[in-house]
């Protein structure tokens, strides 16, 4: 019995070290953007325990996630510096991950080009909605202000008897290289019900 309570422990033992908590700082980011690049990223939630291999694939991870994080605000092209250290213990202290970004220019909206087929087309309500798409040309590229945009078609149609309305198109087309974005939407109202 007392061998095999020795053997646990040394077993314990040998699987601590390698295993540690995770620090995650972001540098260069402010306000919204800085708030949903560390919700994204993986590392934030590797939690205490975490090996040594999990660490290093989380933090290798970690540029792409934040990246996409920032797409949803027009930053398209950032630049990030990422380093991982250990704290401390060499063998077992916690992590350090940092992440310095610059986040680059926000993509421009280029074109709008919002319409409304079918019945619902000579609708006031639905010409209302088009002109009050949030997004005009020369704008900061903001996917929540297009989706924003795309649900007043839908409530609309919702309010006013429109049940079959659905979008033919809804794109965001995105030319990274010249930072500028194209958004084409075709709402098809089908037929009013009575």
């Amino acid at each position: 019995m007392r061998t095999l309570v020795a053997g646990v422990l040394a077993a314990g033992l040998w699987a601590a070290p390698g295993r540690a908590g995770v620090e995650v700082e972001v540098k260069g980011l402010e306000g919204a953007l800085k708030t949903n690049a560390l919700a994204a990223l993986s590392i934030s939630r590797a939690g205490d325990g975490a090996s040594a291999a999990r660490v290093q694939r989380l933090h290798a991870r970690a540029p792409e996630e934040i990246r996409l994080a920032l797409q949803p605000f027009g930053h398209y092209a950032p630049v990030i510096r990422a380093a991982l250290e250990r704290k401390g213990d060499e063998a077992g202290g916690d992590w350090l991950a940092r992440y310095e970004v610059d986040p680059g220019p926000r993509v421009t909206v280029s074109s709008v080009d919002v319409q409304v087929l079918g019945e619902g087309a000579a609708d006031p309500g639905f010409r209302d909605a088009v002109a009050a798409y949030p997004l005009r040309p020369g704008d900061p590229l903001d996917h929540a202000a297009h989706e924003l945009g795309k649900r007043a078609l839908t409530a609309h149609a919702a309010r006013k008897g429109y049940f079959d309305a659905a979008f033919d198109s809804s794109a965001v087309l995105v030319h990274v290289g010249q930072q500028r974005a194209d958004i084409i939407v075709r709402y098809d109202s089908g037929p009013r019900y009575r």
